[in-house]
């Protein structure tokens, strides 16, 4: 579980694995369904284990009692992290770490690890918040890849109330853009409904009703920017139009031009969240490598009956840190991170249709393939080519099982129990500026960087 995973949250799933709401301390909340309770020296535990495909996965979720504190959010943070984390885990460092201060008077700081405790790895997750005196934490150590709807469910009903008895939304709700991730990654938003999680170790601001991540400067100077609008009512127009005519807006250049800079490369699909999108990347005010051009993605989503727009700056894609060919591309963790509040249901049954058929992807010396059935079975095959120095040796690996999808994840479960999860998203792509188009799956395993994306066969 190297890096920061990327929050999998669907807000319908979520919903489906919370409990009745019940009270502990300033903080109220719905524990998961059947999960068991108990307090130990006044602190509140909840926990479930269970064995899926030979493998055991467990949970816990720790609710410490608040305590008085005048020290500033960060330095509540550090001594809580000494005391819950390194004191019991050993873990030093921290994965992730992220400060959000709330409309309601609460400063939350996240921290996350990656640890093995007796030769079980395990990622725990610190969440304190400091406010009206008082410092109020939330541990969970979670078993990887695992209870991801039920930590979000969970994180997502969380409410604290000052010591007063004022009641006020806790710092930790998806509405106040801080809600904590099964995977130790913050959760953002904005009051226009979007529910998204930064990049790692960009800074968060609200700037005249946008929201403006900003990375930090990388090695060669680059400082790159994403920037969400507020939502606006959806008119007539078809969602390509619409997005076509917000880039020439933005960025004063012609996304279909494919001189002097190279063609852009659309895609148009519907995401497992159920909104419609179109996306636009392209290099304005340059050619490929010569250092003049700027990176540029452009995404809008109709949901319901609005349009949600969002839009990214980088240095040319080939030298980019930050929407990358060959250095690092932050672009599909975001997206794949990206919620809204009252979308329309997911759309499985034509995500399935959709997903049926053969898809591949090869490069010089890989190459691999899926095959996915309408049944929820699929065959997957991969090949490596190794040269020597007097020949070339071909490996080939093959495997079979059944496919399942838990909102934006493809979950692959071999016939002889092996597990593979991966965020997904089905799109017809263009890299000639939409002169042709075609079918494309894009797979991103939680924890990296890069996506990979099939084409269909």
């Amino acid at each position: 579980m190297r890096g920061v995973l990327l929050l999998a949250t669907a807000l319908g799933l979520a919903q489906t694995v919370a409990g009745q709401t019940e009270t502990f301390d300033v903080a109220t909340f719905a524990a998961p369904q059947g999960w068991s309770r108990t307090e130990q020296n006044g602190i509140l535990i909840l926990q479930q284990r269970k064995a899926v495909l030979r493998r055991t996965e467990f949970c816990q979720i720790y609710l410490f009692p608040s305590r008085a504190s005048q020290a500033g959010a960060q330095e509540n943070f550090a001594d809580e992290w000494a005391a819950r984390i390194r004191g019991t885990f050993g873990a030093a460092e921290q994965v992730s770490r992220k400060s959000v201060e709330t409309k309601d008077g609460w400063t939350v700081v996240i921290g996350a690890a990656d640890t093995v405790t007796q030769g079980v790895p395990m990622r725990t997750i610190l969440s304190t918040a400091t406010g009206f005196g008082s410092v109020f934490s939330v541990m969970a150590v979670v078993s990887p890849n695992s209870y991801v709807n039920e930590l979000n469910s969970f994180f997502r009903s969380l409410k604290l109330h000052n010591r007063h008895g004022v009641n006020s939304s806790a710092a930790v709700t998806g509405e106040n853009r801080a809600a904590i991730g099964a995977t130790g990654s913050v959760r953002g938003g904005s009051p226009g409904g979007y529910n998204f999680t930064p990049p790692d170790q960009w800074s968060e601001q609200e700037l005249r009703g946008q929201i403006v991540l900003t990375s930090p400067v990388y090695q060669n100077g680059e400082r790159c920017q994403i920037t969400i609008l507020p939502m606006q009512e959806a008119g007539s127009a078809r969602l390509p139009d619409t997005a076509i005519g917000t880039f020439r807006n933005i960025f004063r250049a012609d996304p279909l031009a494919s001189y002097p800079s190279q063609p852009s490369r659309l895609a148009s699909g519907i995401s497992s969240g159920g909104w419609e999108f179109f996306t636009i990347r392209k290099l304005v005010g340059g050619q490929e490598g010569d250092g003049k051009g700027i990176g540029t993605i452009l995404l809008t989503a109709k949901v319901g009956d609005r349009i949600a727009t969002i839009y990214g700056i980088s240095k040319d894609f080939i030298v980019s840190n930050c929407f990358g060919e060959l250095v690092r591309d932050v672009w599909p963790g975001f997206f794949y991170s990206l919620t809204f509040q009252g979308a329309p249901s997911g759309q499985q049954n034509q995500i399935r249709q959709k997903l049926a058929g053969t898809w591949i992807a090869a490069t010089g010396m890989v190459g691999n393939r899926y095959e996915f059935h309408s049944d929820g079975r699929y065959a997957g095959a991969a090949a490596r080519r190794q040269p020597s120095r007097d020949s070339i040796t071909t490996t080939a690996f093959f495997g079979d099982g059944s496919y399942s999808f838990d909102g934006n994840q493809l979950i692959l479960t071999g016939d002889d129990g092996s597990r593979s999860t991966f965020f997904f998203r089905l799109e017809a792509a263009s890299r000639d500026s939409g002169a042709t188009w075609a079918d494309q799956l894009c797979l991103l395993s939680p924890g990296m960087s890069g996506e990979v994306c099939y084409r269909k066969n």
